[in-house]
């Protein structure tokens, strides 16, 4: 089981990565979204071919992962070696 899948979100809220960016859960417009915070911006496009989507809000670009498809996204973005890890 890999370990992002053992605790539940709210034991979990804001998990460090190696390339110095954040795994954070954000309730945004009333529903949860996983967040991820401190991306360079030369690394948005990267994120999104992997699945990911961005929000301008608040004139500021935030990068999500949509919540049905976070199983399959997550591992892409966390295991080690290759862009996102």
């Amino acid at each position: 089981m890999p370990s992002y899948q053992k605790y539940p979100a709210r034991f979990c809220n804001i998990v460090p990565h190696p390339k110095n960016f954040r795994v954070k859960t954000s309730r945004v417009n009333g529903e949860r979204r996983i967040e991820l915070l401190g991306l360079p911006a030369a690394t948005i496009p990267d994120f999104k071919a992997k699945g990911c989507f961005t929000e301008i809000i608040a004139y500021k670009t935030r990068v999500f992962i949509p919540l049905e498809t976070a199983a399959t996204i997550i591992p892409k973005i966390i295991k080690p070696g290759g862009e996102g890890g």
